[in-house]
């Protein structure tokens, strides 16, 4: 057994709800209704072995309840076996001995000897069998659970209406020793379903993490003590001690009536071959009802309320029960038989469910061998009460009268038991949530995410990175710190999914999230790469913009670099720039969940970018280029969902077909997006071929979705914001372009561009530091159209290094307009250019449109396509001046000495572990960041990039050995020549000042 695969830690595996789960619960639904059903369906040879043996009812009685304590009594066995070994060894085994007992039993002299085979060895099979299911059962499935419960627990229905037909088949052929046998050849069964019970695996990791993944493993399990084969601290839990209390009680009385059933129908004189056929519509009605009731189970708004359901069913179960001990003729037991089989079913389907959601994956393998064992007593004692009850009596009535009214008590006692509990136990959490005394689970993980560095060969290297990363995380807390100040928390809530309540922070969802965090933001800037930093935005919310984005952040860059985080998230904490969300582009959920951790505390909200359309993007797979891939989509919303703070949102682009588009923002609403920003144009519509985006598209979405809705493309001026929220219905308008060229578009104004250049100046200063590219950006957009009257500024603006020459020239260009207007050019200029506004005035700049344009994202662009690749085809290979485009003409100017011809370009080979190009001549064929890590990490040398770790520490410690030598010779030297007194106050002196 030392060689099985073990599932200990799937727990921390997250449940797929399908893929070979669905397998599993094929075995799961076989090894239910043979736990199930046959200690019902032996009760057809009951008459047979009262014959044969001369016993009473009470003895044979026994049988089924020995059967039914055997498959409760050894659960917490069945945990034990199940945490050392694994679920598919465990009931592999069992089915041997599930078989083993019945064909023991055909050869049985005595019923003692029918107690031990078919009651012990069989019942200890089954037992072997059912519990490790039901935990495969649980960890395979976790939103669809509900369902998948009541498909498996079907089984039982389904098997008894096959088994008790073929007991008296088997009968009637074989009599009970040969129906035995071949009922045993049957179980053999068990052993194919415990093949299918894979253990659960995670997903492999990236191989750039493979290795580091490893050994953090295996230093965790090191530390990690020894899983505990049996977990008593369940019974801490107070719903799941009014569970088992309540369950014992159940099943005093629930499996009562099945097995008189057949008798009581027969005592009424009724045929064998009719009494059986009770069961047979007993067991069919119940097959619907388990699975119907799976399906009510699963709804959001009765799942949580999943207990007091399951109380409702018992109490149905035992009214059934009370109502049926009337019965006298085979028409009333007909209606018995239906009414008891939905009740059953209805308990049946969520008598685990119920316990799953109390005590939760990681704990169900104990809880449930412990419950098991609680009920096994009651088991064992429920029927032969019964059947003693009868041979003293002689009326079937106050069997069922009995059974009845157990099972009502235990549904009063589930029910009172949990309102009072834990609703108090609730309602004190909430008030201690209220007044600030408790912490957030969301905040203690937090901060418990900071991993331990690896143990390194040289201690010298390991204390300087572990100094390192101690300053990074300082600087980091100063800076969480800071943004904490300035941010408004959101308050605690109390959520409990399982009777065990935890506390995180309250996320707001949808439209909530827009009205009270957003304060129904209507004007939106958008997320522009290296153009929406903190100035800008800053500039932008002066003049009427009402919600900001970051500019678009890399979020694998963003998890592995901590001066990435600083340069563009960490230092812009302002309290004037909220609400804020923030922007990430991404492929991998879990690197994409890192970044958004790192990210939370600094926004409002984080947000998935699905609409970068530029060849970057093609290139490192995300933006746009992820929109077919929506399982992988739907995995990285969800995951963010669930496990951030702050609400999850998304900016996508559209498909031509409109149906398409539509399915793909439910997709993404499904899967716990809370804001969609729909930019009306396609993936191929950019640059030359941008076209007109479609307000069509947008309108069906929002139409389509119950969460807000954002609007892009087609913003020149505040009235096309107003005619787009009055045609699409969305909630608010998000602008890109037209913020770039006029910052106070939203205030519905259009000033100088003067005045917008020199406020952006100012905050540029106030709020450093700024990269100059990121200026010189604004500044060509805001001037462009200046700029394009005098040319001299333009190269001059592109030219000067500093912050100060950028404004000179602003205020070059301010002069100049200022003339033109003092002569009374400004009439003549717009006529001229023929813009709507004098060129110094803040204005869109007008994209030219494509000789056929894509309106509403369904036109044809297949000539556009072809005239634009014919565009480029016209530069020949030498790359002479006269056939360059403008861009390479000006870097041309720049360098004339720069090869243009695409033959001569150099092609750069990719670094082994990301995305950019590796050294030429680097000693791991790395880029020089990767190949830092590497050799910082390995204490080596790196000479073309210029790292020298291996030759720093060698150097470290010879001047460290010789310190120690020269320490050694000046004390020799101190000790023999005493300092001047001059010298000493000189010292002294110095030190003073």
């Amino acid at each position: 057994m030392g060689g099985v695969a073990l599932d200990l830690d799937a727990g921390a595996v997250k449940a797929p709800d399908g893929g070979w789960g669905w397998a599993v619960l094929a075995g799961c639904f076989v090894i239910t209704g043979f736990s199930y059903a046959f200690p019902k369906a032996v009760s057809v040879f009951f008459k047979d072995l009262i014959r044969d043996f001369g016993v009473g009812y009470s003895d044979t009685a026994w049988i089924s309840s020995i059967l039914l304590a055997m498959l409760y009594g050894t659960g917490p066995v069945c945990s034990v076996l199940v945490n050392r070994f694994g679920c598919r060894p465990v009931m592999m085994v069992g089915g041997l001995f599930a078989s083993l007992g019945m064909i023991l039993a055909s050869f049985s002299t005595s019923i003692i000897h029918i107690y031990l085979s078919t009651g012990v060895i069989t019942g200890l099979g089954l037992a072997l069998n059912f519990q490790p299911s039901l935990i495969m059962l649980n960890r395979y499935f976790s939103e669809k659970r509900p369902l998948a419960n009541g498909l498996s627990a079907a089984g039982s229905p389904v098997a008894l209406c096959c088994l008790s037909p073929l007991g008296q088949v088997l009968q009637y052929h074989y009599g009970w020793r040969g129906g035995f046998l071949i009922l045993g050849g049957i179980l053999l069964n068990c052993c194919v379903c415990g093949a299918l019970m894979k253990p659960l695996v995670a997903p492999k990791t990236h191989q750039a993490n493979d290795v580091e993944q490893k050994k953090e493993e295996g230093a965790e399990e090191k530390k990690k003590p020894k899983a505990k084969l049996l977990d008593f601290s369940v019974f801490k839990d107070r719903g799941f001690v009014i569970y088992t209390v309540a369950a014992s009680i159940m099943v005093l009385g629930l499996f009562v009536p099945p097995v008189f059933f057949v008798s009581y129908a027969k005592e009424l004189g009724n045929e064998d071959t009719k009494s059986a056929l009770l069961l047979t519509i007993l067991g069919f009605v119940d097959i619907f009802a388990r699975p119907t009731c799976g399906v009510i189970a699963g709804l959001k708004w009765v799942r949580p309320r999943c207990v007091y359901l399951f109380s409702f069913a018992m109490i149905f179960n035992g009214v059934t029960d009370l109502i049926g001990s009337q019965a006298k003729d085979y028409a009333s037991l007909v209606v018995y038989a239906i009414f008891f089989g939905i009740s059953y079913g209805m308990v049946g389907a969520l008598q685990f469910e119920v316990l799953m959601e109390i005590v939760g994956t990681k704990k169900f393998s104990s809880a449930i061998g412990l419950v098991l064992l609680m009920e096994a007593i009651a088991v064992l004692v429920g029927p032969p009460c019964a059947g003693r009850l009868l041979d003293a009596t002689g009326n079937y009535m106050f069997v069922f009268l009995l059974a009845g009214t157990e099972v009502v008590i235990s549904a009063v006692v589930l029910a009172t038991c949990n309102f009072i509990c834990i609703s108090k136990k609730s309602s004190v959490l909430v008030d201690g949530l209220e007044d600030g005394t408790m912490t957030s689970d969301a905040e203690t993980e937090a901060s418990g995410k900071a991993a331990e560095p690896s143990d390194q060969e040289e201690k010298r290297a390991r204390g300087e990175k572990e100094k390192e990363m101690k300053r990074e995380k300082q600087e980091e807390k100063i800076y969480r710190d800071c943004a904490q100040r300035h941010r408004d928390r959101t308050p605690r809530a109390v959520l409990s999914t399982s009777h065990t309540v935890t506390t995180v922070m309250a996320k707001l969802q949808g439209f909530e999230f827009w009205r009270k965090t957003l304060k129904e933001a209507r004007f939106v800037v958008a997320p522009m790469v290296d153009q929406s930093e903190l100035a800008w935005r800053l500039l932008s919310r002066r003049h009427g913009a009402q919600l900001c984005y970051t500019p678009m952040l890399h979020a694998q860059v963003f998890v592995r670099d901590a001066n990435y985080r600083r340069e563009n998230l960490y230092n812009e904490v302002c309290e004037e720039d909220r609400p804020l969300i923030t922007q990430f582009c991404a492929n991998d959920p879990e690197v994409f969940l890192k970044a958004a951790l790192l990210a939370q505390d600094y926004c409002d909200a984080i947000d998935l970018n699905l609409g970068c359309p530029q060849m970057i993007a093609k290139r490192g797979h995300y933006g746009v280029f992820l929109q077919d891939e929506w399982e992988l989509l739907e995995k990285m919303v969800k995951l963010a969902n669930e496990k951030l703070s702050v609400p999850i949102t998304c900016k996508i682009r559209v498909f031509k077909e409109i149906d398409k588009t539509v399915s793909y923002a439910q997709m993404l609403e499904k899967a716990g997006c809370q804001l969609l920003t729909v930019h009306g144009r396609t993936k191929d519509q950019k640059g030359a071929m941008t076209g007109i985006a479609s307000w069509e598209h947008i309108k069906a979405v929002q139409k389509s979705l119950n969460i807000p809705v954002f609007a892009n493309g087609n913003i020149q001026h505040l009235s096309d914001v107003e005619r787009c929220i009055q045609e699409t219905g969305v909630q608010g308008v998000m602008s890109a372009e037209g913020n770039l060229h006029n910052p106070a578009l939203f205030d519905g104004c259009s000033p100088p561009v003067w005045e917008m250049a020199e406020e952006y100046l100012e905050l540029v200063k106030q709020y450093p530091p700024c990269t100059l590219s990121y200026v010189r950006a604004h500044l060509f957009k805001l001037w462009h159209h200046t700029l394009q009257i005098h040319q001299d500024l333009r190269e001059e603006l592109a030219k000067v290094k500093n912050l100060q020459g950028l404004a000179d020239v602003s205020n070059k260009l301010r002069l100049r307009c200022q003339e033109e207007i003092a002569k009374g050019k400004d009439v003549e200029e717009k006529e001229g250019s023929g813009l709507p506004l004098p060129h110094w005035i803040c204005q869109p700049y007008v994209r030219p449109v494509p000789k056929e344009p894509v309106a509403n994202g369904n036109g044809r662009s297949s000539e556009v396509k072809k005239a634009v690749c014919q565009k480029r085809a016209l530069e020949d290979s030498d790359g002479s001046t006269d056939t360059l485009s403008k861009n390479k003409q000006k870097k041309r100017s720049r360098n004339p000495n720069k090869n243009f011809c695409p033959e001569q370009k150099p092609k750069y080979i990719k670094c082994e572990q990301c995305w950019n190009p590796k050294g030429n001549k680097c000693v791991f064929n790395l880029c020089r960041g990767c190949c830092k890590k590497k050799a910082f990490k390995e204490v080596a040398d790196c000479p073309s990039h210029g790292l020298r770790f291996k030759t720093k520490a060698e150097k470290r410690k010879a001047d460290e050995e010789n310190g120690k030598e020269v320490s050694a010779t000046e004390t020799e030297k101190s000790s023999s020549i005493s300092p001047q007194p001059e010298l000493q106050e000189q010292s002294e002196a110095s030190l003073l000042l």
